[in-house]
C-alpha cells in the first residue's frame, strides 16, 4: 500500500476540516436534518481534520529539513 505524501495529508485534512464546516452550514439552512449522527459526523470530520493538519504540517518540516 503507498503511503501517502505530507502535501496529500494536508488536502485531505482540509478536505476534512472544509466538510465539518460545510454540514453545519447545511443544517443551518435546512437543507439538513439536524440529527446526532449528522453532528457527530461534523464533529469527527473537524476534529479529524485538525489532527490530520497538525501530523501533515510536523511531516512536511521534517522531510523540508533533510
Amino acid at each position: 500500500m503507498k503511503s501517502l505524501t505530507p502535501v496529500q495529508i494536508l488536502w485531505l485534512a482540509f478536505a476534512l476540516v472544509f466538510t465539518g464546516w460545510l454540514i453545519p452550514i447545511f443544517i443551518v439552512l435546512k437543507f439538513l436534518p439536524s440529527t446526532f449522527l449528522l453532528n457527530f459526523l461534523a464533529y469527527g470530520a473537524s476534529m479529524a481534520g485538525v489532527l490530520m493538519g497538525i501530523t501533515g504540517v510536523a511531516l512536511y518540516n521534517r522531510a523540508r529539513r533533510k
